[in-house]
């Protein structure tokens, strides 16, 4: 009989699972995409190794065999955005030191999504390269479907890194020079689609005609992963002025967004994953930069065409929607040799708009592949094969979907390890298809991504500036004593986590890196102690102890000095804390009570408010741990600034303590609701304080849902619904809820 092992820590929500028959081994990589921060954990779910970048995961990472972490990241291009954009390599020494870097980011090009380390150190990576409108229609693109930004086809450049920055590039490949139309006989590139398979469909894909409000949520989705920037639309652009008639309102520059490349090096063959096109692609490296550009040369005489493609044959002529196996697929990979399977190719098939229902599987099939060393297809046939030799989905298969990002990696235990990017969750699964081990990402490794950020970057919605002398808003003013404010709407909070992750890698505990890891001074070492032991850190915050309204408030000596400021903020959090006092039975009260919180002048890596769950995640940042179970407002004006639009900033960080200290993340009654409002779609589209509608922000998980429907139900609430009556209006089994679980347990 197997035993089952079942792990889980009160403090940094991890859920690991093992089933000792088949217990897993190695280590395991992961870089979520919100954060600096890379983290290499045991099978116990314990970390190894934590690295911290200079920015924002842009999106893969790797270890090397020198110990080093080599990971992309995300600069910013002030001329094209798109999801999945990075612009930076950098490579990481076992102290997070930057040892080398590489820069791909400029008005003609920009670093994208993946890259790979070829066996001889350089590195292949996947950019966008502008065309402008003129050139693609030139090119035969149907003029109706050129924005204003051109479209930006993708190539592969290949850089031999140099010693301490910047790099050769050595070789390219470039899908515009494999283009294909049959618009215009008069223009370059003409033919029958159906007769070049070889080539890439100029008019394939790059218009969006869903509706608006599809775009809209789909956009929300990528944000809240981390996926894109606030500001940024990734699924379609709205229509943009000056458009001289070229293209309808949904027009993407993004054209291919390809999202993955692999190297196969026995035969010198690199596939690339094509989101747009729905396909995996195949071309020569054996070539010079100069073949690659043609149609001839290198080992198969093709130049840089296609030598095989899978997973949509619509797109070169060759077949029908029922046709189609692949639906927005990541993450491409080849089986290496002296594995089982051997040249076989993995993907992760996300599924999104399958046929007979969404889903997601990782799905593992065979090109046909000849003796003689080419890929076979039959004449006026698409290529093989029609569907996969292995696939993964769970049962019922509703439960496996990651629409976006997400992984798969072929073991050399035979087994696959799976990331669920949307969710967090990383998984191991065997040939037939069960689970031998599951670990979930703690939400603190995922990443912040904080309310205030929803109306715009850094600070509150446009139009909202501070009041004079950044004080608060006209009539806020202390109670006499301890006694009632006189007016004004209560404060607001920005806290949450939630975020995404690209991939998950697996290493053996011989690996190279793994072992210079381990004998590397001041690296971070395995620990015989619970991951959730705090580490000492000494702290650089000098505070100022105050009592209001029976709590404990730490000042930051910065923000004491600062008279007017801490006066107005102590003013301001009084009246939050008598409402609160005022509205919450008694014994909650007191109970909330033991919440410390504290006030920074400037602490801009928390430009809100947050709760702080687990002391690893502070320890591992930097931060003392002692800090744990408290509440931090990291920036003062900020308090006050935002509080004067958006209520209820303290009620909301004291109910994610509430939930977390007294219930317990994982309350049975809290998920159960969170559940069934989302199979509704009721938290999709809602009013905002604002004006307009947009996704709720108690949509994001669990603890948001429960921290929003209580500022509604004690307070005000800035997404609808606003107040207690709304909540028995349109959530009737919330407020059933609610008064069960803002009780103290008897």
């Amino acid at each position: 009989m197997r035993m089952l092992r079942v792990i889980s820590h009160m403090l940094s929500p991890i859920l690991f699972l093992a089933l000792q028959a088949a217990a897993p081994q190695g280590l395991t990589l992961y870089d979520p995409i919100r954060t600096p921060d890379a983290w290499l954990i045991d099978t116990e779910g314990q970390v190894v190794h934590h690295w911290k970048g200079t920015g924002q995961a842009g999106h893969e990472s790797m270890l090397l065999d020198d110990g080093h972490l080599l990971r992309a990241v995300k600069v910013g291009n002030k001329v094209f955005r798109g999801g999945g954009e990075g612009g930076r390599l950098e490579k990481l020494n076992p102290q997070s030191e930057v040892v080398w870097f590489y820069e791909l980011s400029n008005e003609k090009n920009l670093h994208h999504h993946d890259f790979e380390v070829l066996p001889n150190g350089n590195i292949l990576l996947i950019a966008w390269e502008k065309k402008t409108p003129e050139e693609s229609i030139a090119a035969g693109r149907d003029a109706e479907a050129v924005g204003n930004e051109g479209q930006w086809p993708d190539c592969l450049i290949e850089i031999r890194p140099q010693e301490t920055s910047g790099a050769e590039v050595v070789w390219e490949w470039h899908a515009w020079d494999h283009i294909v139309q049959d618009r215009d006989p008069e223009k370059p590139n003409y033919g029958q689609i159906h007769d070049h398979p070889e080539r890439v469909n100029i008019n394939w894909g790059g218009v969006d005609r869903r509706p608006d409000k599809v775009i809209d949520a789909e956009n929300e989705k990528l944000k809240a992963l981390g996926y894109l920037d606030e500001e940024e639309e990734d699924v379609a652009r709205p229509p943009m002025p000056n458009n001289k008639g070229r293209g309808g309102p949904h027009l993407k520059g993004d054209w291919m967004h390809t999202n993955a490349v692999a190297y196969e090096p026995n035969r010198d063959l690199i596939a690339i994953s094509v989101r747009s096109f729905h396909e995996i692609w195949v071309i020569d490296h054996s070539t010079t930069t100069q073949e690659a550009s043609g149609h001839s040369g290198g080992k198969h005489g093709k130049g840089g065409d296609l030598l095989y493609r899978w997973g949509n044959p619509q797109t070169y002529g060759m077949g029908e929607r029922q046709d189609q196996t692949l639906f927005g697929q990541h993450d491409v990979r080849w089986i290496p040799q002296g594995q089982k399977g051997a040249g076989d190719l993995t993907v992760f098939n996300n599924g999104e708009g399958r046929p007979g229902g969404t889903f997601s599987s990782v799905d593992q099939f065979t090109p046909p592949w000849n003796d003689d060393g080419g890929f076979h297809r039959e004449t006026n046939s698409s290529f093989g094969p029609n569907k996969a030799h292995w696939s993964y989905s769970s049962s019922p298969k509703k439960e496996f979907f990651s629409g976006h990002i997400s992984g798969a990696e072929r073991l050399e235990n035979g087994n696959t390890l799976v990331a669920s990017g949307e969710q967090g969750l990383i998984f191991e699964v065997t040939a037939r298809g069960e689970q031998v081990w599951k670990y979930q990402v703690p939400k603190e490794h995922q990443g912040v991504r904080r309310k205030e950020d929803r109306g715009g970057r850094g600070g509150p919605p446009p139009g909202f500036g501070p009041p004079p002398g950044y004080g608060p808003p006209p009539g806020y003013g202390p109670p006499p004593g301890d006694g009632p404010p006189r007016q004004g709407p209560r404060g607001r909070r920005a806290g949450g986590l939630d975020g995404g992750l690209w991939r998950a890698h697996r290493y053996a505990s011989n690996h190279p890196g793994v072992e210079v890891l381990r004998n590397t001074e001041g690296a971070t070492a395995p620990s015989s102690s619970s991951p959730n032991a705090p580490v000492a850190t000494s702290s650089p915050w000098k505070y100022h102890n105050l009592q209001l309204q029976g709590w404990t408030i730490h000042v930051e000596d910065k923000l004491f000095e600062q008279k007017e400021l801490k006066e107005d903020v102590l003013a301001l959090l009084r009246n939050e804390l008598w409402e609160i006092r005022t509205r919450l039975p008694q014994a909650v009260v007191q109970r909330l009570q033991k919440v410390k919180m504290r006030f920074h002048l400037n602490r801009t890596e928390c430009p809100g408010g947050v709760y702080h769950p687990s002391p690893v995640w502070l320890s591992e940042h930097g931060l003392p741990p002692d800090w744990a179970e408290g509440i931090e407002f990291g920036v003062a004006k900020n308090f006050l600034t935002w509080s004067r639009t958006q209520p209820d900033m303290v009620l909301h960080e004291l109910s994610h303590a509430w939930h977390h200290q007294v219930l317990g993340y994982e309350h049975e009654g809290i998920r159960k609701a969170f559940d069934a409002a989302v199979k509704s779609g009721s938290l999709e589209r809602v009013p905002y304080v604002h004006g307009g509608e947009r996704r709720a922000y108690a949509r994001n998980n669990p603890q948001e849902f429960f921290a929003e429907m209580s500022e509604a139900w004690w307070g005000v609430n800035d997404f609808y619904p606003f107040v207690h009556a709304e909540v028995l209006a349109s959530f009737p089994e919330v407020g059933n809820l609610m008064d069960q679980v803002w009780a103290l347990p008897q």
